[in-house]
């Protein structure tokens, strides 16, 4: 196969932050030209890619080689797909990409922020807050009060200042006691 160089971009995937189970893999798409620059014939290619924490040299940390479709130049890559890529993120990191048998191309690319959403360095150091749970889309706390509006809230939730609701619903079943105040615009009780 004849020398082949890559104009790429990362596109970096879209992760739940914090979720446990989120997917360990990042979106690549590049257009692979040859030597001259013209974009390669369409067609399936293999592509290796691999992951360094050093920009040249070095032991790979992660690999995988895939069978990917090229159309008018471009491509797309879900790396992680077949190797699980479970780097943890918490240094830099660069991307290497070889097509076929040909050698890595040179320079390698260095991993911008988005994929250290796996890390969340504040987790680490802020110690964990079990009281909060994230599962499929909603967020609750499990104990204690929520404050907004104010850092010592005296009820399940405590909102200090106006508000504004477009739907109030009282729970299934709500008998008296249940009062919605507000001085915000058009609202009342």
């Amino acid at each position: 196969m004849r020398t082949v160089t890559m104009a790429a971009l990362i596109v970096l995937f879209a992760a739940a932050i914090c979720a446990a189970d989120a997917p360990q893999m990042l979106s690549y798409q590049g257009v692979l030209t040859d030597a001259e620059g013209a974009v390669v014939p369409d067609g399936d290619y293999q592509i290796t890619f691999a992951i360094y924490d050093v920009d040249v040299g070095g032991e790979a940390l992660w690999q995988e080689t895939q069978t990917v479709p090229v159309a008018e130049g471009i491509f797309d890559a879900m790396l992680g797909a077949i190797v699980p890529l479970d780097l943890p993120f918490d240094v830099a990191y660069w991307l290497s990409v070889s097509v076929g048998p040909e050698p890595e191309l040179d320079p390698r690319t260095g991993l911008l922020p988005a994929p250290y959403a796996h890390y969340a360095k504040y987790a680490e150091t802020s110690g964990a807050d079990t009281d909060w749970v994230i599962e499929r889309g909603n967020i609750y706390r499990g104990g204690g009060n929520v404050g907004i509006g104010t850092s010592n809230p005296t009820d399940k939730l405590h909102v200090v200042g106006g508000v504004k609701a477009d739907e109030f619903r009282m729970p299934t079943g709500a008998a008296d006691g249940y009062v919605l105040t507000s001085d915000a615009e058009g609202a009342g009780t």
